[in-house]
């Protein structure tokens, strides 16, 4: 479709991509629409009561709860982590990294009872590697 796509030729096919689970930026892109103009004409489909952009608006409002897509701005903790484990999962190296750092800092912060002994033991051979490489 392209940078010159019209909002009559991509309507269609952006409400359909965001039923089937894609954020409005990645069906924007599917769609080969500018994400800014896009994300224009939703904010006049949901600010304006009469213009040609409210049934989208609310199409693609209406998709996003059905689908259960997050909203492209401001994700919370819970939302943040979701995404990446979906996208670990899905085999992204990095998001498996994050996964895994998180999963540490949940680790060392609530310690089972022989984790702890073995975080314990860490700590101890942490220091006698940092004393031997100081005298060294």
């Amino acid at each position: 479709m392209g940078q010159g796509a019209t909002f009559e030729e991509v309507q269609a096919p952006l409400v359909a991509a965001v039923v089937n689970g894609a954020t409005v930026a990645e069906a924007a892109v599917t769609v080969g629409a500018p994400y800014r103009t896009v994300k224009r004409w939703l904010a006049r489909g949901r600010s304006e009561s009469d213009s040609r952009y409210v049934g989208f608006a609310a199409a693609i409002d209406a998709a996003r709860e059905r689908s259960g897509a997050i909203e492209e701005t401001d994700l919370s903790e819970q939302e943040l982590e979701a995404v990446a484990w979906r996208a670990a999962r899905a085999g992204s190296v990095l998001a498996m990294r994050l996964c895994w750092e998180l999963l540490q800092r949940r680790r060392v912060a609530n310690p089972s009872a022989e984790e702890q002994i073995f975080l314990e033991l860490d700590e101890i051979a942490l220091r006698r590697l940092t004393n031997q490489r100081q005298s060294a």
